[in-house]
């Protein structure tokens, strides 16, 4: 009974001690604030919102604290927690210098770090990418002061723009204010795919995130926040987890709700269930419940050991996180690849516990052993066995499996097993890595089994860093290509950034400005290179501002340059931008000293100036070409384009894009194999080539110079040499042709009668020719009218012989045919051919197309041939003194005919024969008077013929002949001998005074012939109308004309 009444009051203590808790007025606490999605922000309702607030309010509700948000800028924050004027700053970055400054909490809230983000459009993927660009940060930010230490370490100039938040930033960067932006790995995550940007390559300080306190204050509550952390992580299902997942869409690696803790949970609410039932029944139940208290106790203390292990756990993902950004990060900075090699061999050697790590790429391998790096050289095993990873990717072997390799210097017992990884980017495999571990070792397998994933992540890192490393040979192999050329050139070569500060000068401009390349880097260009016009004296400023408005200058007047000693040098100077797909990265400047050649060129001094910017305005084309090797190293004669310039284009017809990456091959599939030969041996023995190329696509002549800058390559010069070998072909064809006829002349038969005066050309004939009375037709036409006779005969030569007969013209009037392998007879039947076809010629040129010939042939080699040239020369002059009297009488015939032809003189000899006829008729005359007005219009075309007097008189016969068959009503009254015809006509046109002069009296006839003759000459040569020349012949009728004969013409024109 005693113990039934004790029972009431027990329960009364067990609910009192439950329930009644000392009262505790809640704490006020200051909160610092910055705008840092998703960690921490303010909405558009102006609360604060985040993952921190979230887990920091859940942790003040059962701490019964009250928060008081203060929202500032970070820089303020900063000071503000130094100076205490706010009690808790919501997790940044841990940092020793930072620690030195505040008090840190021991649980890290979250691994972060910084990363750089760029516009797609904007390339940036090392440090080196970042040099003359602006970079927004914010403003005391970790990420930021990292990357600025980073850029001073490598002296890469970069200007930095400073925000207050990471929104800014992006602001910046998408406003074009800033090139790329620094903010944390969680915002970029959380907020650069929708806004456009693309990360890089480049990762910045990892860091922890922790709650910071003013120095020496505060410290309980942080030690507080570390226990409610702890707890959170533990728990899975935590509001930390929950916060994870809300905002940042992602599984934070760490803490997982173990299986055990729901049993755990149910039997701790159990455990409370039956304390409450148990009190009640206490006295009966201690000795059961005693050992049930002992019981959970063990539990408990197996459940620590289990919290001590997911402990180890959480600290391993730690270590492993602080692995990967330490390998990433001297991937990035190290100062040569193979530091960067030897620093992850070791790190992952060391935290895979293994006993060696290696790594081989295509060229060269390192093998990492503890304390030791070596470098081996890549076998045909390792190539073969780098082949089977591409096919089946990442291999685990052990025992007799294990490749060859393993087994030269150990014994096959002492090797455990070998972990093998792909390094592959782009469907290319680069290489492989590995990881072996030894019996002795005691190698826990099973964690290495567990883990495995986590090694795929180290070859992702390597992968990229060998990509990184490739990218910077090429760059480094181009732009060492580069410096070569323009080292090599006469000109000095300036390069300057977009800022106008040098970053590059060749040997020519160090040597004319008195600076060194290591001087003058980093200075502005009008200190280094400073010019003035040399007429007027005027500083030229804004150089590099001008050149990058324009795209490229030349100055048109000469410019003096002082150099470092003070000593002024007239220089001609251009200057162009130059850039990268597209994108401007500096401006070059070309110079050079004019000096001497002003002095000596005073008089052409204002000439134009012709400046030429290397590679990019070479007139030649230039093609930079690489042999291609197979995978035994042996070359394959065959070469890839790596660069070409834009006169290529001109050029060949291809343009840069349209032929880099491409083969030799693909390009010109036209080139035959001797080409590659020719290249393999540039590129092999370093020696230059020269070969000219006919390209039927571009109809021209391409003359490559081929040299090789270094082993393996080969650069060729592309130029245009048709109108070179155009001209080579015009000075061959005019050293063995003649001009007027275009056949060979004196020099191409005097060594084509060597080659055909052989035994198989024989008998040779040859006919020596002579044109009858040459001189004659440029005494009687003129020049032109021989070199017309002369063009006449070649084609009737040409008509007349065969294709492999060698016509030549030997002197001024002469020819030889040189027939091979024909005879004597022969050669005459080609002879007699040519005069036949002279016949037929004549009567369509109305020339006189007669030849003098002869003909001799050479039958045996004991002849010869000079003698058998002398014998057609003297036949053919026979003929021609037999011909030289006929000759006149055929010219003549061919004279007449020509001017009858003629029909503007037709036409003019029947406009006098009527003007004559009507004066006459006019005045009177009867009809045979009007006969003699006939005889009178025959007299005027005699006149106008002017023909040679020795011609009238060797060919008058023939000219009576002639007009008699025109006006053969005159017969009788033309003379039969050239003196009596001479008299007749001298007593016609014998008034030569003026009328009505003194003297005998001038002849009717004649004085009507010198009226119409005046009258035809101001109408046809003067061009003046009918009745404007009456009115000129009048103004001397009675002084000079007959003015009754004037009267009458005036009278005609009128009626007319």
């Amino acid at each position: 009974m005693r113990g039934e009444k004790k029972l009431p009051i027990l329960l009364i203590l067990i609910f009192l001690l439950f329930f009644s808790f000392p009262g505790e007025a809640k704490r006020a606490l200051l909160v610092g604030v910055c705008d840092n999605p998703p960690l921490v922000f303010r909405d558009e309702k102006g609360r604060v919102r985040g993952m921190c607030p979230e887990v920091l309010e859940h942790i003040a509700q059962r701490e019964d604290w009250d928060i008081e948000y203060v929202f500032l800028p970070f820089s303020l924050l900063l000071s503000h927690l130094a100076e205490g004027k706010i009690d808790l700053l919501l997790p940044i970055a841990y940092t020793a210098e930072r620690a030195e400054h505040f008090d840190f909490n021991q649980q890290t809230f979250l691994v972060n770090w910084g990363e750089v983000y760029t516009l797609p459009a904007v390339s940036v993927q090392s440090l080196l990418d970042l040099a003359s660009r602006k970079v927004a940060v914010v403003k005391d930010d970790v990420y930021g002061e990292s990357l600025k230490k980073l850029l001073r370490d490598f002296g890469v100039g970069c200007h930095f723009l400073e925000m207050e938040n990471y929104p800014g930033v992006f602001a910046a960067v998408k406003e074009g204010r800033a090139d790329a932006g620094v903010v944390s790995r969680l915002y970029g995550a959380q907020f650069a795919r929708a806004a456009g940007f693309a990360a890089t390559s480049i990762v910045l300080s990892p860091v922890e995130l922790r709650f910071a306190v003013p120095r020496g204050k505060n410290r309980g509550i942080i030690d507080i926040i570390d226990q409610h952390l702890l707890a959170l992580k533990i728990n899975p299902q935590s509001v930390y987890y929950q916060s994870l997942s809300s905002w940042l869409s992602v599984e934070e690696e760490g803490w997982r709700f173990p299986s055990w803790f729901w049993w755990f949970l149910g039997v701790v609410l159990l455990f409370l269930c039956l304390s409450l039932f148990l009190s009640y029944f206490l006295r009966r139940e201690v000795g059961r419940r005693t050992k049930e208290l002992v019981e959970k106790s063990e539990k408990l203390a197996k459940e620590v050991e289990r919290r001590e292990a997911l402990e180890e756990e959480l600290r391993f993902s730690l270590d492993f996180q602080k692995l990967v950004a330490g390998v990433s990060f001297h991937f990035v900075t190290a100062s040569s690849f193979e530091e960067a090699v030897r620093f992850f061999l070791e790190e992952v050697r060391r935290f895979s516990r293994a006993d060696e790590a290696a790594f081989f790429g295509e060229e060269e391998g390192y093998l990492g052993r503890e304390g030791k790096t070596e470098k081996v050289e890549i076998e045909e095993g390792m190539v073969l066995w780098r082949e089977r990873l591409c096919l089946e990717g990442p291999v685990w072997t052990e025992g007799e499996s294990l490749p060859e390799r393993c087994w030269r210097k150990k014994e096959p017992g002492e090797i455990s097993f070998l972990l093998s990884f792909p390094l592959e980017i782009e469907n290319r495999c680069l290489g492989f890595w590995e990881l072996l571990w030894r019996e002795k070792g005691n190698t826990d397998k099973t964690w290495i089994e567990e883990h495995l994933d986590l090694f795929q992540v180290f070859s992702y890192l390597l992968s990229s860093a060998l990509e990184r490393e490739k990218t910077r040979k090429d760059l480094q192999r181009e732009r060492g290509w580069l410096e070569t050329i323009l080292r090599s050139i006469a000109d000095g070569v300036i390069v300057t950034d977009l800022e106008g500060l040098v970053s590059f000068m060749n040997r020519e401009a160090e040597a004319l400005t008195g600076w060194s390349l290591g001087e003058a880097r980093g200075k502005k260009l009008e200190e280094i290179f400073p010019l003035r016009e040399k007429n007027s004296g005027k500083p030229v400023e804004n150089l590099v501002e001008e050149v990058l408005k324009k795209g490229k200058t030349e100055m048109k007047e000469p410019l003096l340059l002082r150099n470092r000693e003070g000593k002024e040098i007239v220089v001609a100077d251009s200057g162009a931008s130059v850039g990268r797909e597209g994108e401007l990265q500096g401006v070059v400047f070309v110079f050079r000293d004019v000096t001497e050649r002003q002095r000596m060129e005073e008089a052409l001094r204002r000439s134009e100036r012709r400046y030429r910017l290397l590679f990019n305005q070479m007139l030649d084309g230039f093609a930079l070409l690489e042999e291609i090797y197979d995978g035994r190293g042996e070359p394959s004669y065959e070469f890839v384009f790596l660069e070409a310039n834009p006169a290529f284009e001109y050029i060949t017809g291809f343009s840069r894009e349209d032929v880099v990456g491409l083969t030799l091959r693909e390009v010109f599939p036209f080139l035959d194999d001797s080409y590659w030969e020719l290249f393999h041996q540039v590129a092999e023995k370093e020696e230059a080539a020269r070969v000219e190329r006919f390209v039927s696509y571009k109809d021209k002549y391409l003359e490559i110079v081929a040299f090789s800058p270094s082993p393996g390559q080969v650069a060729t010069i592309w130029r245009d040499v048709t109108e070179k070998r155009k001209r080579e072909e015009e000075m061959r064809y005019l050293s063995f042709h003649d001009v007027l006829t275009g056949l060979y002349n004196r020099a191409f038969f005097e060594e084509e009668i060597q080659r055909l005066d052989r035994g198989r050309h024989l008998p040779l004939s040859l006919i020596f020719l002579d044109v009858d009375g040459l001189k004659e037709v440029n005494d009687s036409l003129g020049h032109e009218e021989g070199d017309r006779l002369l063009g006449e005969i070649a084609q009737v030569l040409r008509k007349s012989t065969r294709g492999g007969d060698v016509i030549t013209r030997w002197g001024g009037d002469e020819f030889i045919v040189l027939l091979p392998q024909t005879t004597e007879d022969i050669a005459r039947e080609v002879g007699k051919r040519i005069e036949k076809n002279c016949e037929e010629a004549q009567r369509e040129c109305l020339l006189p197309l007669s030849l003098s010939w002869g003909v001799a042939a050479k039958e045996s080699d004991t002849e010869d041939i000079r003698e058998v040239f002398r014998r057609a020369e003297e036949e053919a002059y026979q003929k021609k003194f037999l011909t030289r009297k006929v000759f006149p009488r055929s010219l003549i015939s061919i004279l007449v005919h020509r001017f009858y032809e003629e029909e503007k003189i037709r036409q003019r000899q029947m406009r006098v024969g009527e003007l004559i006829q009507k004066m006459g008729e006019k005045r009177g005359w009867e009809e045979e008077e009007k006969k003699k007005l006939h005889f009178l219009n025959l007299l005027w075309v005699w006149e106008k013929m002017f023909l040679p007097e020795h011609l009238k008189e060797d060919g008058y016969p023939l000219l009576r002949e002639e007009l008699v068959e025109i006006y053969p009503e005159f017969e009788e009254q033309l003379p039969l001998s050239y003196s009596g015809w001479s008299s007749l006509f001298s007593k016609v046109l014998s008034g030569e005074e003026y009328y009505p002069g003194e003297g005998d009296e001038v002849p009717l006839m004649a004085r009507l012939l010198s009226v119409v003759e005046a009258y035809e000459f101001l109408v046809e040569e003067r061009q003046l109308t009918p009745q404007e020349a009456v009115r000129e012949i009048q103004k001397e009728a009675g002084s000079r004309f007959d003015p009754e004969l004037v009267a009458i013409l005036e009278e005609i024109v009128r009626e007319e």
